[in-house]
């Protein structure tokens, strides 16, 4: 398999486990260096498969670089994610981090508040008295149920 076409599998990994689109590549000898965009709501799986690579990264004969990079799109201020992958043979690296995406596990997700619907728009507000549904935590929230049965805080 050709250089380029492992690239392209490790691209369809990332894209496949986490949404990441690549927007620029630069490619040399020992190095390559690419630029992803990823949709906000793939963070907690992004964080997982990071947390699976740089894990990986202490036995590996290659070193990778995950950070974030600011730049101008149309006038606008946006961020991407940037992988810079270093290794006396990228062919094999680009293949042990293929086999590592690939293997993550996937992120777990709880949902953890929700507003409450019902036939009232206003029922998710506070009445004047102080009565209504409000976010656990808030000025006014709702203690937690250990509070409510007469346990501490």
């Amino acid at each position: 398999m050709s250089d380029e076409a492992k690239r392209k599998r490790l691209y369809a990994a990332l894209q496949a486990k986490v949404g990441l689109d690549v927007g620029e590549e630069d490619v040399s000898a020992k190095q390559i260096r690419v630029l992803f965009r990823m949709p906000d709501s793939q963070m907690r799986q992004w964080l997982v498969v990071m947390h699976q690579i740089l894990s990986k990264e202490s036995q590996a004969s290659w070193s990778i670089d995950i950070s974030k990079k600011y730049f101008l799109m149309r006038g606008k201020t946006v961020q991407g994610w940037r992988l810079i992958l270093r290794s006396e043979s990228l062919d094999a690296a680009v293949s042990q981090l293929t086999s590592v995406v690939n293997g993550s596990p996937n992120a777990r997700f709880q949902v953890e508040q929700v507003p409450l619907i019902g036939r009232s728009v206003e029922r998710n507000m506070l009445s004047a008295t102080g009565k209504g549904a409000t976010m656990i935590g808030g000025d006014a929230g709702v203690p937690p149920i250990a509070t409510m049965m007469g346990g501490r805080r």
